[in-house]
């Protein structure tokens, strides 16, 4: 699965997450070209990235950052230490 993730980084938060289908990687490359002409004049505070993973739960582990502050990131890893 790969996502468009907007991402507001003054504010800490995720102004938009679209997922889209692996097969529909040029669809989700001009989403995010859409969005970031969108976001253009905000350039340096709103960031677009294109990011796979297997499912929203999974990105949310991998990529973090996007979804929750420094303290949920370290409940989060500290979680999955104790799974091991």
């Amino acid at each position: 699965m790969i996502f468009v993730v907007v991402y507001d980084r003054k504010a800490g938060a995720v102004l938009e997450t679209r997922r889209f289908a692996n097969e529909q990687l040029s669809d989700a490359k001009a989403y995010r070209q859409r969005c970031e002409l969108q976001h253009a004049a905000r350039s340096d505070e709103v960031e677009v990235v294109i990011l796979d993973a297997e499912n929203e739960e999974a990105l949310k582990q991998t990529h973090g950052r996007y979804f929750g502050g420094a303290q949920e990131m370290l409940d989060r890893a500290a979680e999955r230490s104790r799974h091991r």
